[in-house]
C-alpha cells in the first residue's frame, strides 16, 4: 500500500482512506466554484476553523505525498 512508505502503519492507512473515500471530490468542488485550483483553495482556507479547514489541510498533505514532499 502506499501510504505505508510515508510511515503509515495498517490501521492509520486503512482509516485515512476512509476518510478519503467517503469525501471524494467535495473539496475539488468547493474549489472549482471559487476559481481556484485545489491547492490555491487549499492554501487560501488552510488556517480556517471549520470543515472546508480539515479538507484543505487534508488536501496539502496528500497532495505533497503525491508529490513526494512534505506538506508546508
Amino acid at each position: 500500500m502506499g501510504l505505508m512508505r510515508h510511515g503509515f502503519t495498517d490501521k492509520s492507512a486503512r482509516s485515512l482512506n476512509h476518510v478519503v473515500e467517503s469525501s471524494h471530490g467535495q473539496f475539488r468542488a468547493k474549489a472549482e466554484a471559487a476559481g481556484k485550483t485545489t491547492e490555491e483553495f487549499a492554501r487560501e482556507h488552510e488556517h480556517d476553523k471549520d470543515k472546508t479547514g480539515k479538507q484543505a489541510r487534508l488536501a496539502l498533505v496528500l497532495m505533497a505525498m503525491h508529490h513526494g514532499g512534505v506538506a508546508s
